[in-house]
């Protein structure tokens, strides 16, 4: 017995979707990835589809902007863009627990096969010991001829390897998984910094950048917008942190 249930939102939505593009943001490494899917889903009007419910969620809770208490959620939105169907796979967490991940990753994929998905681009960030100026951003998929498929004019970093080691959570699985399932999918990597208070708004922008050109969304990057004290607490603390050499190596990824 599987840790997810799927609940159906929006059935009439479900039943017009043909051959969508998924792109999958959650929580991670300076949210590069939850901040990028948020503004879309946003921006572009995107519904609530389907939800993905579990018993095994974080134990706590969230304070809305009401300042109610409300229960974390993971969300399939979906939208009809430039006559194409996107599917945008949201939410407040994500599943770390091993078995609970690749649950997850393999239901998500089942609900792409039904639907009879197209491709599936998943988001994470790369962790480094200082902020970057500019962001570097890498793709990377099981298959070479997936990468430059997708790579196609957008001129993104594909040598990864010694970059990164392995990639923590569902952005990584899914991309792996997808191999099994006979299913397109490519998984895209931002630099940002690691620290767990940091929010990478610039990358997050390199991004949205990225999937403007490639989808035509024309979405505002602007419109992500820096959280000032924490931003200007943290590059006041980077320079310190700078000479650690327990950190100087090492790239955390989600």
């Amino acid at each position: 017995m599987g840790f997810w249930k799927v609940v159906r939102l929006d059935k009439k939505f479900i039943d017009k979707i043909k051959k969508p593009t998924l792109i999958v943001g959650l929580p991670g490494v300076g949210n590069v990835a939850k901040l990028t899917v948020d503004l879309l889903v946003k921006e572009l009007k995107a519904k609530p589809i389907i939800e993905l419910e579990s018993d095994a969620m974080p134990s706590s809770v969230k304070i809305n902007k009401d300042n109610l208490i409300e229960l974390p959620h993971i969300y399939i939105y979906g939208a009809f863009i430039n006559k194409q169907y996107f599917l945008f796979l949201a939410g407040d967490f994500q599943p770390l627990e091993e078995v609970v991940s690749v649950d997850f990753s393999i239901t998500v994929l089942r609900i792409f096969k039904k639907l009879k998905g197209k491709e599936i681009i998943t988001l994470a960030g790369i962790g480094l010991p200082t902020i970057p100026k500019k962001p570097k951003i890498y793709c990377t998929s099981y298959s070479k001829k997936l990468v430059d498929s997708f790579n196609k004019s957008l001129n993104l970093k594909t040598k990864i390897y010694n970059v990164v080691g392995s990639v923590i959570g569902a952005s990584g699985l899914l991309v792996g998984f997808s191999e099994k399932k006979n299913v397109n999918a490519v998984l895209l990597l931002v630099e940002t910094y690691g620290h767990p208070l940091f929010l990478g708004v610039d990358s997050a922008r390199s991004l949205l950048k990225l999937l403007n050109k490639k989808f035509g969304f024309n979405v505002n990057p602007k419109l992500l917008k820096h959280q000032q004290v924490t931003h200007e607490r943290i590059v006041k603390t980077q320079k310190s942190r700078e000479g650690a050499n327990s950190i100087n190596n090492i790239n955390y990824i989600g």
